[in-house]
């Protein structure tokens, strides 16, 4: 939970602390860059492991992260059937990163060919949970159809729920208005008294992924303005302000009723089927939940989905999964160790994976090192990742500041 940077820094204060206490200790402390290597030489290691041939039964997640840049990694996690328990989330030790690729391109033909080599050497999954991308759907298909096997495939749930509020919300003029008035307003009051009142940041391309934190927003700005009057601490004048910039929300009432209940029940249905077993006790929760939305086009693909996905945890003996929840924290977590920036890209920190999913132990810490050099490292890096967006614009903006140079 520290930076990079910030190693060599508390291994020196240790270093004095020792000094002082009269237990002189002496040791090289390490450049940042160094400790860096050391986490992805520990990360390829423990992902060069995963690679062997695998005899318990495990499920598959599979999914695509991208930042800036055409480069995008294509991540597989394992899940062994071991680490599933019957209610909660997974968590980062439960699971294994056994593939990372970085590309430029993917399609079903791609997808195909890399999922069939090494399934044949890890061994079948008895379920591949992903988020419907078409490259890795297509590919999946067409390399069970070209097997003839039979392996579940399960639309990731979140993403599922997003697809169909995305039909519904995209061009409905009401939902448009609000966001576009929710938007005005923010511009307004971001720099004013009234900046602890604006709403979250919209991420446009996630934006259906997000609709809970519009709902609650709107519904909490509205029972705020509902209950100012009463509220002794603010000033009239302030009171006025706040009535002035927000009091448009209860213009959207009518919709937003509909809105909120529809959300709520989604995000009620999303807690059942990701934290407990699809037994037939969540079977019947769920389904009492999905009957009370409204939409023929939400209600029924939910209706079909559950249907589908209760069938097959019948059919099997343990826990099935119905989210890839746990691939996307890992991405976020490692953009947050990767520093996001306006050069942020996939690069060679995307071998860190494999480290946030290992527990470091003094033990294993030093097999990754004896069987992984950092030249066998820096090699794998150099094929992935050859260059750049930062090296290539130094390169090509260096030619340019040199050639002006030269004119002067």
């Amino acid at each position: 939970n520290v930076s990079f940077r910030s190693v060599p820094k508390i291994l020196s204060a240790f270093q004095k602390l020792f000094l002082l206490s009269g237990y002189p200790l002496e040791w090289k402390i390490p450049h940042f860059t160094t400790v860096i290597r050391w986490n992805l030489r520990f990360g390829y290691s423990a992902l060069k492991q995963t690679l062997s041939t695998w005899s318990q039964q495990w499920i598959c997640i599979i999914d695509h992260t991208v930042q800036v840049g055409c480069k995008k990694a294509l991540v597989i996690l394992r899940v062994p059937l071991e680490n599933l328990q019957g209610y909660g989330a997974l968590s980062f030790q439960e699971v294994e990163v056994l593939y990372i690729q970085v590309q430029e391109k993917c399609n079903g033909a791609i997808m195909s060919d890399i999922l069939g080599p090494l399934f044949a050497q890890v061994g079948y999954p008895l379920q591949v949970v992903m988020d419907g991308g078409p490259d890795i759907n297509k590919g999946i298909k067409d390399l069970l159809a070209k097997l003839n096997i039979s392996i579940k495939v399960t639309y990731d749930v979140t993403h599922l729920m997003a697809k169909l509020l995305k039909k519904k919300y995209a061009k409905h003029p009401v939902f448009l208005d609000l966001l576009s008035k929710m938007a005005q307003t923010k511009n307004k009051i971001l720099q004013t008294s009234l900046a602890y009142l604006a709403p979250l940041k919209e991420r446009v391309k996630s934006r259906f992924l997000n609709l809970p934190t519009i709902a609650q927003w709107s519904a909490q700005i509205i029972e705020y303005l509902t209950s100012l009057s009463s509220d002794a601490e603010q000033s009239i004048a302030q009171k006025n302000k706040i009535i002035e910039q927000f009091s448009w929300l209860f213009e959207f009432n009518p919709f937003l009723n509909e809105f909120w209940k529809e959300v709520q029940i989604l995000a009620e249905i999303q807690k059942c089927l990701k934290n407990v077993e699809l037994c037939e006790m969540t079977y019947h929760r769920v389904q009492s939940l999905i009957h009370q939305i409204d939409d023929l086009m939400i209600r029924e693909p939910l209706e079909t989905y559950l249907e589908e996905e209760f069938q097959f945890a019948q059919s099997v003996n343990h826990r099935t999964l119905l989210t890839s929840d746990i691939i996307e924290s890992l991405f976020g977590k490692y953009k947050y160790i990767a520093k996001a920036h306006c050069m942020s890209e996939i690069n060679r920190m995307i071998f860190i994976l494999p480290a946030l999913c290992q527990p470091v132990t003094l033990e294993q810490v030093k097999q990754a090192f004896a069987h992984t050099s950092n030249q066998e490292l820096q090699k794998e890096i150099q094929k992935q990742i050859p260059s750049t967006l930062l090296s290539t614009r130094r390169k090509q903006l260096g030619k340019t500041a040199s050639k002006n140079k030269n004119l002067a």
